[in-house]
Parts: C-alpha cells; sequence; structure tokens
C-alpha cells in the first residue's frame, strides 16, 4: 500500500509512540506485506528524529517480496505466493524485553495497544502482495532495515506464545514479527553485531487479529505438526 492516509495512520504510531516513551527504542520489529506499513513508519521515525532506530522487517518465505527487492537491488515480483504475509493492518504494539508490563491504548489514526515491558503456503493468501511497493525499497536508503525471512511454521508458533503470554490472538500471517522474539531471531542479530548487544527495549508492532479463531489457529497447527 503506498496511499497517503495510509501512510499518515501508520506514521501517527511513531508519534504516540514517542509520546509513550520518550526515548527511542533499541530497535522497532515490524511484519511487511505490500510495504505500507513500513514506508508509514519510518517516514514516522524520520518526523520524530528517531530514524537511526533500527528496524528489523520480517517476512514468511514465500511472501518474501521485500527481502528478494533488497537482495536484486529493485522491486521485484514472486512467480506465487505460497505463504501467508503479514497483513498491513496494524492492530497492536508492544515493547519488549524482560520484566513488567505497562499498556496503553494509542488512539491515534491507527488504534493500537502499546505494551511496554522494562528491561532488566498454509497460512492465508488474502493479504500476500507478490511485488513490494517502491516506496518501501526506498526506505533503506534513510535508515537501517535488517530484513528477515521465517518460516510459517515459526509464525504459527509465535502466534501460539504470543497468545499463552499475553492472552491475544493475532493472525498467523502477522506472527511473522513475533517470530522475531519467540524464534530467537533477534538474539542472532545481537550475536552478528547487526544490533547493540544490550537493548533498553524493542518494539514489536502486530498488526491483523480479524480473521482467526481458535478452531483455525488449531487447524494450522494440525496441518504444521505441531500438535
Amino acid at each position: 500500500m503506498e496511499g497517503g492516509s495510509e501512510r499518515e495512520g501508520h506514521a501517527s504510531l511513531v508519534r504516540e509512540l514517542k509520546a509513550v516513551l520518550g526515548t527511542p527504542p533499541g530497535a522497532l520489529v515490524l511484519a511487511v506485506g505490500g510495504g505500507g506499513l513500513l514506508a508509514g513508519t519510518v517516514a514516522g521515525l524520520l518526523e520524530v528524529g528517531w530514524q537511526h532506530v533500527p528496524i528489523i522487517a520480517m517476512e514468511t518465505h514465500g511472501a518474501h517480496c521485500f527481502n528478494a527487492a533488497i537482495k536484486a537491488g529493485k522491486v521485484v515480483t514472486l512467480p506465487d505466493i505460497t505463504s501467508a504475509p503479514p497483513a498491513e493492518m496494524p492492530l497492536l504494539m508492544f515493547s519488549l524485553t524482560a520484566a513488567h508490563h505497562s499498556v496503553h491504548l494509542l488512539t491515534g489514526s491507527c488504534a493500537c495497544l502499546f505494551i511496554t515491558i522494562s528491561p532488566t503456503s498454509l497460512v492465508a493468501k488474502c493479504l500476500g502482495a507478490k511485488t513490494v511497493a517502491a516506496r518501501a525499497l526506498e526506505c533503506t536508503r534513510v535508515c537501517e532495515i535488517h530484513s528477515e525471512v521465517v518460516e510459517d511454521a515459526e509464525a504459527v508458533s509465535a502466534v501460539q506464545q504470543f497468545l499463552d503470554d499475553e492472552r491475544m490472538l493475532v493472525e498467523p500471517a502477522c506472527g511473522a514479527a513475533l517470530a522475531a522474539i519467540y524464534s530467537g531471531l533477534l538474539r542472532r542479530l545481537q550475536a552478528e553485531g547487526c544490533l547493540p548487544p544490550s537493548l533498553t527495549s524493542v518494539v514489536v508492532i502486530v498488526c491483523g487479529g480479524n480473521n482467526i479463531n481458535s478452531q483455525e489457529l488449531q487447524a494450522l497447527k494440525t496441518q504444521l505438526g505441531q500438535v
């Protein structure tokens, strides 16, 4: 998505995030479908002067149009979507590190839930994009963006773990962002020197919660052999 209203809505998340946190997080994790959420978030980061915050852009294998574009150095079109990419509908946002939780309802252009934790293809294809927006690729020139790809099984497992931890059920297509935390990917990036060894906080934008219920999640887990 490249519409101005969508970008403004996504950018408003960052403005409200600054109002809640005050200081920039150590990293920001989000899922990439068509690229609208990424482009809007980058616009928000630039607006509030947080362009130095590293972004971890997550996709599922088989719907990795952004990752493919970065590797090719230009916008490319996947031959087909064989996985479920993340939704471009931000619904939940939480900051993750270690100890206690505080919950904030964000009330800007895109309603979100922001949870702060202080420091110490088998899924639906309907939200997919074979080609990422050109604007999303341009974001790599102004911000530090790490493009990462996970399997469907990791995304679905992350959805279940998030449900167990936070009592919130989100779509499997959006579990890619959560998988950055639950799969250990974030720790790997720290070990590889892509992220600082110590992070004060990590903000994860979790999107999409309409097209999922407990029965559908169980069916997906069965298909993936996670029963």
